[in-house]
């Protein structure tokens, strides 16, 4: 039987569809640590004030990223969701704070 060019695309379309969710099922996938234990380890690693806190996807990794006020200056901590190392661990110039933000913005109006 002979398949037509319209069940052929529809077919391209179906699992491109599944796919695309089933990658995105796995990303939401929840982590193994709870927000409140990485900002525990974070705050062990630079004690300060937490300025922003959140969960994110960085190079196919989970992670919390923290933005703590320190008496030295502004460092950003970032802490593996799964097991807790630290993934990431910079100090950030204000200039460098203030454009990472208005990158988050413009980010958040294209969604």
């Amino acid at each position: 039987m002979k398949r037509s060019s319209g069940t052929k695309a529809y077919a391209v379309l179906f699992a491109v569809t599944l796919a695309f969710a089933s990658v995105t099922v796995f990303a939401a996938e929840k982590p193994k640590l709870s927000m409140a234990e990485a900002k525990k380890i974070a705050l062990d690693k630079h004690p300060g004030k937490i300025k922003s806190a959140e969960l994110e996807t960085e190079n196919g990794v989970q992670q919390y990223s923290f933005d703590i006020k320190t008496t030295k200056g502004l460092y950003e901590i970032g802490v593996n969701a799964n097991d807790g190392s630290i993934v990431e661990d910079k100090m950030e110039s204000a200039s460098a704070e203030k454009a990472e933000k208005a990158a988050d913005a413009a980010a958040a109006k294209k969604k």
